[in-house]
């Protein structure tokens, strides 16, 4: 359980490492910490703002970010047959509901990192839908989708 929380950790620094590239916004790279529930998942500092907090989640879809984990574990590149589902909606409904502690204000950064098949208009569509009329405790929403994809504010 450790040796996974430790990579999940550094995975989640490795994607906002990438949002501090891609999104300009004048955070300060050295102040980026890695936090844990119940806190939101990133502490830094942005430009003159000061604190501000970010919970990452993955928009993917569950049947195959399970598949990918399977043949990894089983080393096997070989085809698969998959019927997909909704991208990240139990995600989206309980990111919204969920309660953190912090005295800073809260950003979401929801990203796509090669575990969906959905066009980014699609997927920004799907993040409107669950945050435009309740935002929960987020102050502004992000995507970020694949390298060559958008990086945007899209509720702000």
């Amino acid at each position: 359980m450790m040796i996974d929380d430790e990579k999940k950790s550094r995975r989640e620094l490795k994607i906002f490492s990438d949002f501090v590239l891609r999104s300009g916004l004048p955070i300060d790279p050295s102040s980026v910490e890695k936090r844990n529930p119940p806190e939101p998942d990133i502490l830094c500092k942005v430009g003159k703002e000061g604190f501000l907090r970010f919970e990452l989640v993955e928009i993917c879809d569950d049947s195959l970010a399970e598949t990918i984990s399977y043949q990894r574990k089983l080393n096997n590149p070989g085809p698969v047959f998959l019927r997909l589902g909704n991208t990240g909606d139990s995600t989206l409904k309980n990111k919204r509901s969920k309660q953190y502690l912090t005295n800073y204000p809260i950003e979401l950064l929801c990203y796509t990192d090669g575990r969906n098949v959905s066009p980014p208009d699609m997927i920004i569509s799907k993040i409107r839908f669950y945050f435009d009329c309740e935002r929960g405790p987020f102050r502004r929403i992000w995507f970020m989708g694949e390298p060559n994809e958008t990086c945007e504010c899209i509720i702000d």
